[in-house]
């Protein structure tokens, strides 16, 4: 069930913290070829609808990730990464499920009992939220949450550590995903 008082914000050129989160909070993206499936399509995604990726962390069962570009581009990124993740969460997890992973089985079939439609599974919550920053305050306010999330969260001990965020290019090192080096809009 989506939340009608909750409403995206979209504004062209700015900054857009999106988070997505997976139905009933199962965590499927513990498995790194899942992390990098959602990676494989953000990257897809941003060539197709000339999008910005300034910040992004997976967790295990949600993604935030800061985007920049046109209201209209960055709504598209979202759905379709979401759409293409989905079929590749689905697949994985039923792949799995047949050889008897108990876990995958459950998964299978919260994925089954939530879809709508012509769906048959339904791997992320109705909506994901997204939000127009327009200050550069916010902005960086909102890579600090991201990027301490895995730490708020307990899977490791310091951001540096968890290898699935925008972190380590932020502090000049490597990343596991291209990070845009453009600002946000607005004030600062």
């Amino acid at each position: 069930m989506s939340n009608t008082r909750y409403h995206n914000t979209y504004i062209d050129g700015c900054s857009h913290f999106c988070t997505a989160s997976v139905v009933d909070y199962l965590p499927p993206l513990t498995r790194d070829g899942l992390r990098e499936a959602v990676l494989k399509s953000w990257n897809k995604q941003r060539a197709r609808w000339g999008v910005l990726i300034k910040g992004f962390v997976i967790m295990p069962e949600h993604t935030h990730v800061m985007l920049r570009g046109s209201g209209d581009a960055v709504r598209k990124f979202m759905q379709y990464s979401l759409a293409e993740t989905s079929r590749e969460i689905s697949t994985h997890v039923r792949l799995r499920a047949k050889a008897g992973d108990a876990e995958s089985i459950r998964w299978l079939q919260t994925f089954s009992n939530r879809a709508n439609g012509p769906a048959q599974f339904k791997v992320w919550k109705e909506r994901f939220r997204c939000i127009a920053l327009n200050q550069e305050k916010a902005v960086q306010t909102r890579l600090q949450y991201l990027h301490m999330n895995p730490v708020e969260r307990g899977l490791v001990d310091s951001p540096e550590k968890w290898k699935w965020s925008s972190f380590s290019h932020y502090q000049g090192e490597q990343c596991v995903l291209r990070i845009d080096s453009a600002l946000s809009c607005g004030n600062s």
